[in-house]
């Protein structure tokens, strides 16, 4: 895994990094990747986004200056989502969440790049007040390396749902409060 590592937002100077970026992105991936398609017409869009928009995009730059991971990062539910009424609809009001979407470079998958790039983006969400981060259609069962990822950072399964191409997906949300102490609220007068 690389260590020099720069986390941002997309910002309108990176159109060619991440038409590269998405250039690399492998066929298997491009079929299960939901919330866009990987063209230059889509890297132009993404990188068109201003900070105050709901569709943001976060990536991880190496030292290079090459985009080795990517995130969306959408302020609320997906429509699909919304349509679906997922688990984490019905967990989550839409201003208390993000969405997320990670993708990470080929050949720096299971490194630790993915849970890198939630940490960036729950540490944002975070500092706009958000409750959670939700992923985007959730995540294929027998997707397990992408499952772990979520886990190690500490996502949870809300519930699953039927899926056409694999056994079940999962809803799975990162609660980015605390709980209140249950015990403390009862001790008190």
């Amino acid at each position: 895994m690389p260590h020099d590592l720069t986390f941002r937002f997309l910002r309108p100077d990176d159109v060619e990094r991440l038409s590269d970026f998405f250039k690399n992105v492998s066929e298997a991936t491009k079929r299960v990747y939901g919330p866009h398609h990987f063209t230059d017409a889509v890297a132009q869009a993404r990188c068109r986004a201003r900070m105050t928009d709901d569709d943001l995009s976060i990536i991880a730059v190496n030292e290079a200056g090459e985009v080795v991971g990517y995130c969306v990062y959408l302020r609320g539910f997906t429509e699909s989502d919304l349509k679906r009424n997922g688990f984490h609809v019905r967990a989550y009001d839409a201003g208390d969440v993000i969405t997320v979407a990670p993708c990470v470079k080929e050949g720096l998958r299971g490194g630790g790049m993915g849970g890198m790039l939630l940490r960036f983006a729950a540490y944002e969400a975070r500092r706009e007040g958000r409750k959670a981060l939700v992923l985007f259609g959730g995540v294929r069962s027998d997707n397990v390396r992408a499952l772990r990822t979520y886990q190690s950072v500490g996502f949870r399964i809300l519930g699953f749902w039927p899926h056409p191409n694999c056994p079940a997906n999962y809803d799975m949300a990162l609660d980015l409060v605390r709980p209140r102490d249950a015990g403390a609220a009862e001790k008190q007068p």
